[in-house]
């Protein structure tokens, strides 16, 4: 009986011992997968961190290209957005050149000088009307009209002014009969006519001499204008001046000269022009003063013109 009691508690002792070394052994063996999932969690959460890390990190790079990427394009849209205000901008440019017309002065006037063509005066004086950018008209007399002074006749034409007829000789025409009078204008024409290819429009008389059978021989309008008294050399630059302001208004065609020596015209004529401009008048030559004004000529109506008054 001893001896199966000792059995029995040997056998119960042992069982003890292996139920308690299983147990550690499942203890243990807990812990140890308890802490092997914990560090797989962890683990996880690392590479999780890491990859959102990561993530992050390579979403930066691609965020910031972006960023980059919209910089051009905020920088473009400004660029956009003037090249679309461009087309306004010229509009408003377009606009103001096609309102000229509105902006253009409502009344004109016709600058003349007769006497001409030379080499010294008249060239002179198409300086200063190409530096004003002013038009006038030239009456020409045929025997000035040579090889020596063709270039001048030819630069006038190509500058717009216009050439007129101011008699072959410059001589009192009122004295002549018909057929002298048909050779003093025509001569005049067929030079002219030589060398720019246009004739004549309008007339001026020597000195202002008129006779009826002038005006039923010449088929053009007789020009007379508002008097400078520029032939006069006793008249100063300062009369001069204010004998031709005196007597602007609309449609005035003013009658001065550019022979050789009118030097006082010449230094006068500047401060004119800008008086006039400063006025608020246009220039224009005579053909197109005529036209403006709509004044329509008839030959050998007798009309003297002087100033083309505005036709409604």
């Amino acid at each position: 009986m001893k001896k199966l009691r000792k059995v029995l508690a040997m056998l119960l002792c042992m069982t003890l011992l292996v139920g308690c070394g299983a147990n550690g052994a499942q203890s243990e063996t807990g812990n140890v997968a308890q802490s092997s999932a914990v560090e797989s969690i962890h683990e996880s959460k690392v590479e999780s961190g890491e990859e959102s890390q990561t993530q992050e990190q390579s979403k930066a790079p691609e965020s910031a290209q972006e960023s980059e990427g919209q910089e051009p394009a905020e920088s473009a849209e400004p660029e956009s957005t003037e090249e679309s205000k461009e087309p306004a901008t010229d509009d408003v440019q377009d606009t103001n050149v096609n309102g000229e017309e509105e902006e253009m002065p409502e009344k004109f006037v016709a600058l003349t000088f007769d006497d001409g063509p030379n080499t010294t005066i008249m060239v002179e004086i198409l300086d200063i009307l190409a530096e004003e950018d002013v038009k006038a008209t030239f009456y020409l007399i045929g025997n000035n009209i040579t090889f020596v002074t063709e270039d001048v006749v030819k630069r006038a034409y190509d500058e717009g002014h216009e050439l007129g007829n101011h008699s072959q000789s410059h001589l009192q025409m009122d004295k002549m009969d018909e057929e002298t009078l048909k050779q003093e204008i025509e001569l005049v024409q067929k030079k002219v006519e030589s060398l720019v290819g246009e004739r004549p429009a309008t007339f001026r008389p020597p000195y202002i001499a008129i006779s009826q059978l002038m005006h039923d021989t010449i088929d053009l309008p007789f020009i007379v204008g508002v008097d400078s008294r520029d032939w006069d050399p006793t008249v100063t630059a300062q009369e001069r001046y204010n004998n031709v302001i005196g007597g602007a208004q609309d449609g005035a065609i003013f009658l001065m000269h550019c022979f050789p020596g009118n030097t006082e015209t010449v230094k006068i004529l500047p401060a004119i022009i800008k008086e006039l401009k400063a006025q608020g008048y246009g220039f224009a030559t005579v053909s197109e003063l005529f036209e403006m004004q709509g004044v329509t000529y008839e030959a050998h109506d007798g009309e003297r013109y002087s100033v083309l008054s505005k036709q409604n």
